[in-house]
């Protein structure tokens, strides 16, 4: 959608700094005039609304979901795509309606605004019972009497702290909620994540950019062939008080033909932020403050999501570590791990095809057929992935920290931790 058209779904008028001046010397879109409301005296006190911002890191710093609610109120498909953590979808658009407006703005801006304005209203109707129903189970909690005001905070945003979110806003505090916007909306969100990310944002000044960068992290990468059970590691690790990144996790993906379907990943924005909002739990952008975090060995891509260009600098150039189980023993946890029907496991086999000899592919699918998948996966190891791990094991390449290699899990786990404590000491 073009500037211009993103200008009309967003009720085309006052911006932040106009926002924050009485209402009566903001100039609203014709068609949607609350401040044109002839009132006097202390009753036009009372309706004015003082528009009361919140920065973006106080928000993701203090947010306390036990009493406050962080409304997105962009259209259901921006809200799939990415938002910041913690929000709900109370959209003041459809997408059917963004798209319309967006349509019409550019055969008629006036037009665009007056009939945006209207929709806008009709679904701000439609939205006050969600927020009367957060407040019930508040009064429920706590045995509060309905329609005494309520303490809780709602903060509300929409792609850059404009109209969309400043209507609701006026409504809402006209009632008499405690309500604050968002200063720059979800667009200084993705500043931050961007500039922690990639080191840079387009849209953000260079004296702002990389306020939030991983220069002060060392990343440990966890590097050994499939079946070693690199992932749990990574879950005993964190159980145990480490700083740790489950790459996979925010994919949704394992990472190889056999790991998962594209269809089933989130947007590239919405696994940016799973892993910034992981970094931002775990205190990890405390710039300044040291920190080695543990992270699986990837490539550039986990199924069809690519690894941000700063994190994956910074794995590449961090400490590397090697862990690794016998053949046999992998086999037979690959196989509990691929746990899905055969179909489904038949279906991804076939990707790989091209990559194994007609009399491998057959045998692994006769396996798979005759339930005998430790079979399967012990050939898949021994004809695809290990030719692919045995040209950067240890004995091949150098540049390991440490060289892990034990007969069980149980055995690799507590050597990998007894690591993980020396390391911690330096």
């Amino acid at each position: 959608m073009s500037d211009s058209a993103e200008d009309a779904v967003q009720v085309v008028g006052a911006d932040l700094t106009a926002a924050a001046r009485p209402m009566r010397e903001i100039h609203q879109p014709d068609g949607f005039c609350l401040s044109s409301f002839h009132t006097s005296g202390k009753q036009k006190k009372q309706m004015q609304p003082s528009y009361k911002i919140k920065k973006i890191d106080d928000v993701l710093n203090e947010f306390q979901p036990e009493r406050q609610t962080l409304i997105d109120v962009r259209s259901p498909s921006e809200f799939a795509e990415d938002h910041i953590p913690g929000a709900v979808n109370l959209p003041v658009l459809s997408d059917e309606q963004r798209a319309m407006v967006g349509t019409m703005y550019r055969a008629n801006s006036f037009e665009a605004r007056h009939h945006g304005a209207a929709l806008v209203s009709a679904n701000i109707a439609g939205i006050l019972p969600h927020i009367e129903e957060i407040v019930r189970q508040d009064m429920a909690q706590s045995g509060e009497r309905l329609y005494h005001k309520p303490q809780r905070e709602f903060i509300l945003y929409c792609w850059r702290g404009g109209m969309r979110s400043s209507s609701l806003f006026v409504v809402m505090d006209l009632i008499g909620y405690r309500c604050f916007l968002i200063e720059g909306g979800y667009r200084s969100y993705r500043r931050l994540v961007n500039g922690t990310l990639y080191g840079t944002d387009p849209d953000t000044p260079a004296s702002e950019n990389s306020r939030d960068s991983l220069e002060h992290l060392t990343f440990i990468t966890i590097h050994g062939p499939s079946g070693s059970g690199k992932s749990e590691l990574l879950h005993v690790l964190r159980e145990h008080g480490f700083s740790v990144l489950d790459l996979e996790r925010y994919a949704n993906h394992k990472g190889s033909l056999l790991g998962g379907d594209f269809q089933s990943q989130p947007s590239q924005k919405a696994f940016e932020s799973l892993l910034w909002n992981d970094l931002h739990k775990q205190g990890l952008l405390q710039s300044g403050v040291p920190g080695v975090v543990f992270v699986e060995g990837e490539s550039r891509k986990i199924g069809r999501l690519a690894l941000p260009g700063l994190l994956y600098e910074k794995m590449c150039n961090g400490e590397k570590i090697w862990a690794e189980l016998p053949v046999q023993e992998r086999a037979v946890r690959l196989a509990a791990e691929y746990a899905e029907s055969d179909s489904v496991l038949i279906e991804r086999l076939t990707r790989m095809k091209s990559m194994l000899s007609g009399a491998v592919f057959q045998e692994i699918l006769s396996s798979v057929e005759r339930q005998d998948r430790t079979h399967a996966a012990l050939l898949l190891l021994n004809e695809h992935y290990d030719r692919y791990y045995r040209k950067v094991a240890p004995e091949k390449v150098g540049g390991y920290t440490a060289v892990i290699k034990e007969a069980s899990f149980d055995l690799l786990q507590d050597r990998m931790l007894r690591f993980a404590r020396e390391r911690s000491k330096q």
